[in-house]
C-alpha cells in the first residue's frame, strides 16, 4: 500500500512537472508566433515601402526625360521658326537682289546705247 502511495505520489508529480513544462513551452510558442508575426508585418511593411520607392523613382527617371523630350521639341520648333524667318528675309533679298540686277543690267543697256551713239558720231 505503501509503495502504491508513494508511486502514486512520484506520478503525480512527475504529471505535474510535464503540465508545467507544456505550459512553458506553450508560453515560449506564444511568444515566438507573436515574434514571427510582428517580423512578418514588418517585412510586408518594408516590402511595400521598397515598392513605393521603385515607383517613385521610375515616375522621377521618367518626369526629367519626358522635360527633356519637352524642352527638345521646343528647343526644335523655335529654330524651325527662326530658320523660316531666314529664309523669308533671304527671299526678300533675293527678290531685292533680283531688282537691282535688272536695275543694273538697264542701266548696263542705258551706256552701252550711249557709248555706241558717242562711237557712231566719232
Amino acid at each position: 500500500n505503501s509503495n502504491t502511495s508513494n508511486a502514486y505520489k512520484q506520478l503525480q508529480e512527475e504529471k505535474l512537472a510535464f503540465e508545467e513544462q507544456v505550459k512553458e513551452s506553450e508560453i515560449v510558442f506564444c511568444s515566438d508566433t507573436a515574434m514571427l508575426i510582428s517580423q512578418i508585418n514588418t517585412l510586408a511593411k518594408d516590402k511595400e515601402s521598397a515598392e513605393a520607392a521603385i515607383i517613385e523613382e521610375k515616375a522621377n527617371k521618367k518626369v526629367p526625360f519626358e522635360k527633356h523630350v519637352t524642352e527638345s521639341k521646343a528647343a526644335f520648333l523655335l529654330d524651325a521658326e527662326t530658320l523660316k524667318s531666314q529664309i523669308r528675309a533671304l527671299e526678300k533679298d533675293k527678290e531685292s537682289a533680283a531688282t537691282a540686277a535688272k536695275a543694273l543690267k538697264k542701266e548696263r543697256l542705258n551706256f552701252e546705247k550711249e557709248f555706241n551713239d558717242v562711237r557712231a558720231l566719232l
